[in-house]
């Protein structure tokens, strides 16, 4: 598959699937609104982006809402690393940087 990107409009371009998917971590210290870019995406999914846009609409929704019970009482290990808008922001903000499945 290919197209014209219409950022750059460049001809042929070979699209790839991203995700970004927003979760809330919750841990002694707070609570987290956090968000995980595809390679951690696909990690806590336990699934490659390019097969979860392969299902079907009504098989993906079932799969996701598998997936969101079973990591509400999964631990996991999470990294986060200073986001770059503080000066820009004035505010203090935290980036995911990696998840893993404890």
């Amino acid at each position: 598959m290919s197209y014209t990107c219409t950022s750059c409009l460049k001809e042929s371009v070979n699209p790839t699937p991203r995700m970004a998917m927003t979760f809330e971590a919750h841990d002694g210290t707070g609570d987290y609104t956090l968000t995980a870019y595809t390679d951690n995406a696909e990690r806590l999914l336990e699934v490659k982006v390019v097969a979860l846009y392969s299902m079907p609409a009504q098989e993906r929704n079932i799969y996701l809402g598998h997936v969101e019970d079973k990591l509400r009482n999964t631990k996991l290990y999470i990294q986060v690393v200073p986001g770059r808008s503080l000066f820009r922001t004035q505010e203090l903000n935290s980036v995911l940087n990696q998840v893993s499945l404890i």
